[in-house]
């Protein structure tokens, strides 16, 4: 047993260590179509990283009786995305077309890295203007640029599970984002917007102000039973109006 255990330790060494890794195919349709297994092979090995953790706990009862409990944790990576991968192209055997795709493992690191840093320097940018969108009071563009934060954030997560399957990550490298704060700060700043409506026989018209006045291009949306019935966006007087009649 122990020997089986020493073996693994070894062999996952072995793994850990190697900066290197390839996968090889081979195709009866195309080259292309060798290139590809090769890639999905290599992307394989690289998701099927296990993280496990692993304990036992003992506990004693009043009739002095020990009772042990094991504790088993695994996760799998399940979505990676090969970057800086090479195939080279084997000689056709019989028919088969064959493709070897190798990664240098750290340089593949490295690429993940560089591209956090640069959603990251997106993400602060983009904090600032959404701030600056609100003090302005224009929250068409404060509500796009939320949008675009948002998918920079999911980006950024992926790529970070990516790298999650090359190497530990390190603290600093976890996404701190302002999500959270931002929309407090977007909350307290539209806590000031008033709408008020009113309803005549021909048209029911909504009016939205802040502590600045009346709100230009706000969005307004009519919804029942989750459908969307008109939606206009308000003028310079901060007013839609939407007709009865439609």
């Amino acid at each position: 047993m122990n020997k089986l255990i020493l073996s693994l330790v070894l062999a996952f060494a072995t793994f850990a260590s190697a900066e290197m890794l390839s996968y090889s195919a081979v195709s009866k349709k195309s080259q292309k179509d060798a290139d590809q297994l090769a890639l999905d092979g290599l992307a394989k090995q690289l998701r099927s990283k296990v993280e496990s953790e692993f304990s036992v706990t003992k506990t004693e009862d009043s009739k002095g009786n020990i009772e042990e409990t094991v504790f088993s944790k695994k996760k799998v990576s399940t979505n990676i995305v090969i970057k800086g991968a090479k195939l080279t192209a084997g000689p056709k055997q019989n028919g088969m077309f064959q493709s070897t795709a190798t990664v240098d493992t750290e340089q593949m690191a490295s690429k993940i890295r560089v591209d956090l840093s640069s959603i990251n320097d997106k993400m602060k940018v983009l904090d600032k203007v959404i701030r600056a969108d609100i003090l302005d009071g224009n929250y068409r563009k404060m509500t796009m640029d939320m949008i675009d934060l948002e998918k920079l954030a999911d980006e950024y997560e992926l790529n970070l599970e990516n790298l999650s399957c090359l190497e530990k990550i390190p603290e600093e490298l976890k996404l701190e984002t302002t999500l959270g704060k931002l929309m407090e700060f977007v909350v307290a700043n539209m806590a000031s917007l008033k709408m008020e409506t009113d309803l005549t026989s021909e048209a029911l018209m909504v009016t939205i102000t802040d502590v600045a006045g009346p709100v230009e291009y706000f969005p307004i949306a009519l919804t029942q039973d989750n459908k969307d019935l008109a939606h206009e966006k308000t003028n310079a007087e901060g007013v839609v109006v939407f007709p009865l009649a439609q």
